[in-house]
């Protein structure tokens, strides 16, 4: 058996990483009024959570694209995957601003914010 991937399953995992940013993105900004009720913190308390993941994705978007060329892509890919899937668990179970702001901070390590996955 060969170690390379099956070669038609690779373009849809392509594309899915930048639908992921999109729907990620969106889904936290439609949900910032429900998590401001939910958490009972104003509105500036929330928008730290936005604030958290773009700050993560900053600081590391150039060093994970670094050691993704010279590493595994396929490896850190499925890490990417891996971490955004987590990270959106944690964000969905979290009950207070303390715990959702490093949620969402791991779910920044994902696939779509990787160099090349087109977002």
């Amino acid at each position: 058996m060969s170690s390379r991937p099956d070669s038609r399953r690779i373009p849809p995992v392509i594309l899915l990483a930048p639908f992921m940013g999109s729907l990620d993105g969106s889904i936290v900004d439609v949900a910032l009024p429900t998590n401001v009720d939910r958490l009972r913190v104003g509105l500036d308390c929330v928008q730290g959570v936005i604030s958290s993941y773009l700050i993560v994705i900053s600081a590391l978007v150039l060093a994970l694209g670094k050691i993704a060329e010279k590493r595994d892509k396929v490896g850190m890919f499925e890490h990417w995957f891996l971490s955004f899937g987590t990270g959106s668990m944690l964000c969905s179970t979290a009950f207070s601003l303390p715990i959702l702001i490093p949620a969402r901070s791991v779910s920044s390590l994902s696939p779509h914010s990787s160099p090349g996955s087109g977002s």
